[in-house]
């Protein structure tokens, strides 16, 4: 599901075609997609629609959890993830992964804090 966490910033698992029209309401601007390992999105056709339809900023960015000793998150991935939630006006944003946990809970965070 979607939960807001701060005013205009949202998080989610991987969101899909069913997902489409509440995005659509939303108004999205920003799609933030923290993954672990580095790799492409690949959003279903809607989804691809309304992207490209509504002009909707698609960011990328390489944030792996901090499960194993010594492996951290890398923080100028972080840092960029950040900028956009903090930007205003790349809200009302979507922050997410596969799951909507893990890596998304490090983003927010570091958002919170």
């Amino acid at each position: 599901g979607f939960a807001m966490v701060s005013p205009g910033v949202f998080r989610s698992g991987f969101p899909t075609r069913h997902n489409a029209p509440f995005l659509q309401r939303l108004g999205l601007r920003t799609l933030v997609h923290v993954h672990e390992p580095p790799g492409l999105v690949n959003y279903d056709a809607p989804l691809e629609e309304l992207i490209s339809k509504n002009g909707v900023a698609l960011v990328s960015c390489g944030v792996c959890g901090s499960v194993e000793p010594f492996v951290t998150p890398e923080a100028e991935e972080i840092r960029k993830a950040l900028r956009v939630l903090l930007d205003p006006a790349n809200h009302p944003v979507l922050v997410h992964n596969l799951k909507g946990d893990g890596t998304v809970s490090v983003v927010i965070g570091c958002l919170r804090r």
